[in-house]
């Protein structure tokens, strides 16, 4: 079994607590979901930023312009990862959650351009492992909120084990836990 022990603490002020609050009643989604969120804008977005920076700077150091250079730019095919993101952030755009499994198996072969049934499983274990989408334990159906995912769980007639539920995902036992207890109260 894997380590998935990779549960992140985030320390607010009252002001930011307060405004991550304010924004998960706006938004319905969970304030971990919106922390999430905002830290893969955070790495996706503001890297490219600081790169763009950087290069800009070292153009007018050599007194060039961006047509001046010429670089190896992989134009081909993106990786599963990205794949993966684009399945999501396109789910996240187009459909509402819960997201019927037909949904996302249509939107896999799209963006992935596969369509046979393991390269599917693939990319659904993608979805997962990475905790972009949670699998509803008895129905076809997902969200991407942790919280919803933890009540239909709690709410499955099935016995199990948490590691066994976690199982699949980056959420660890202590997360799931501690989302359950917040949930349940």
């Amino acid at each position: 079994m894997s380590n998935r022990d990779n549960s992140v603490i985030a320390y607010l002020t009252d002001s930011e607590y307060k405004q991550l609050k304010e924004w998960s009643d706006e938004t319905g989604k969970s304030m971990s979901h919106l922390l999430r969120e905002a830290v893969l804008e955070y790495t996706d977005n503001d890297r490219t930023r600081r790169i763009e920076e950087k290069v800009d700077q070292l153009l007018e150091t050599v007194g060039g312009s961006e047509s001046d250079l010429h670089t190896h730019t992989n134009t081909g095919r993106k990786s599963v990862p990205e794949k993966t993101r684009a399945i999501a952030d396109h789910l996240y755009q187009h459909h509402d959650t819960p997201v019927k499994e037909t949904d996302i198996e249509l939107a896999i072969e799209n963006i992935a351009d596969v369509g046979d049934d393991r390269s599917v499983k693939k990319y659904k274990r993608q979805l997962k492992k990475r905790d972009l989408l949670f699998e509803h334990p008895l129905q076809p159906v997902w969200t991407d909120d942790k919280e919803q995912w933890v009540r239909w769980v709690e709410g499955a007639t099935v016995e199990s084990d948490v590691a066994d539920v976690t199982d699949g995902y980056r959420m660890g036992t202590e997360e799931y836990i501690e989302i359950s207890e917040e949930v349940t109260q």
